[in-house]
């Protein structure tokens, strides 16, 4: 017994040294600082690892890069060590600028390390970033933009101005865009936040994602959660994936395979809403008021419907048709299509 107990103190004792000893290092930096005319300037290239890249757009026309290689060690000697196994190659070409941060072969180190890029610039310039295990940060920025992430959360302020375009990939990290026009995005394994969108292509996978508002929206999805407060248009094929719609205005094609689907409300605007499930619970709710045309089917399933609702059922088997015309010809309303099999259909009026 006393054996345990002194091999548990030494291990204590040998823990408290280890913390002692890391608080005792500091952080060495190397640092660079480049700056040219921002006329001079229509792309910024940067690709990194182990850092922060943060681009900060202003009204001056300069292009300011500062890069600080940091190392967290006892002495500015082992710093060394580390800093002259890092260098910062920068290729200039006509109207093009280049930044990488380059490793020497067989790089190594016991140290905590990165390497951060702080720049400042036009807010307009097209910018090309590439970062792997470290964040990305963008603020004051309305360009065209390409951003690909690996283990990077990626961060784009909102401004009084949307994006016009941009091409985004991130792998393991989390999103917060503000405004887009229109955008390409890939997200895997994380969380995803948008506040508005005219024209987006969305691939997630892994991904929990929050839309505020988006006109056009083409999603393809596994394994995800996408909450949707207000759409236009939405095109959808999803595996695994939970749908939510809030408010639906215009068009709707959804195919959802193991998954579940809840339109929570359409408006009297929306032409046709088409929904095709496989083991996916539908659940589209409507207004009480709300004139629609409904078709649709459900196989080992059933469907749930108001009862003051005038719609035609007929049962064959294990599957159940059903429809319903309420257009008029000076008032035309809202085609709902939807298809289910192996889970059941909920039309819901909203009070």
């Amino acid at each position: 017994m006393n054996r345990i107990l002194n091999i548990g103190i030494l291990l204590l004792l040998l823990c408290e040294v280890g913390i002692s000893a890391q608080s005792e290092f500091t952080r060495h930096h190397k640092t660079r600082f480049d700056e040219y005319a921002g006329s001079s300037i229509e792309k910024l290239t940067i690709s990194n690892r182990h850092g922060v890249v943060q681009y900060t757009g202003w009204d001056k026309d300069t292009l300011a890069v500062r890069i600080s290689i940091w190392v967290e060690a006892p002495n500015p000697v082992i710093a060394a060590e580390v800093h002259d196994q890092i260098d910062i190659a920068q290729q200039p070409t006509r109207k093009t600028l280049d930044y990488s941060t380059v490793f020497k072969q067989n790089f190594f180190s016991n140290y905590n390390f990165g390497i951060d890029y702080h720049i400042f610039g036009p807010k307009e310039l097209e910018l090309k970033i590439l970062n792997r295990l470290g964040n990305i940060n963008i603020d004051e920025y309305y360009g065209v933009a390409t951003i690909t992430g690996e283990y990077s959360h990626l961060k784009i302020a909102r401004y009084r101005e949307a994006m016009p375009k941009a091409v985004i990939q991130i792998t393991n990290g989390d999103l917060e865009i503000g405004d887009l026009i229109k955008a390409e995005i890939i997200h895997k394994n994380g969380q995803f936040e948008l506040s508005k969108a005219v024209d987006l292509s969305l691939t997630a996978d892994f991904s929990t994602a929050t839309i505020h508002h988006i006109e056009q929206l083409k999603l393809i999805a596994t394994t995800s959660n996408i909450n949707i407060e207000q759409a236009g248009s939405v095109n959808f094929k999803t595996k695994h994936t939970n749908i939510v719609i809030s408010k639906l205005q215009q068009h709707g094609f959804i195919e959802s395979y193991l998954g579940s689907v809840n339109i929570q409300s359409i408006e009297s605007s929306l032409k046709e809403l088409t929904i095709a499930g496989d083991h996916s619970p539908i659940q589209v709710h409507i207004a009480d008021k709300l004139a629609f045309n409904l078709h649709g089917q459900v196989s080992n399933g059933q469907f749930f419907y108001p009862e003051n609702k005038k719609i035609r059922i007929f049962r064959e088997s294990n599957t159940l048709s059903f429809s319903s015309e309420n257009s008029s010809r000076n008032k035309p309303a809202p085609n709902l299509i939807i298809f289910n099999k192996n889970s059941d259909i909920h039309l819901i009026v909203n009070q």
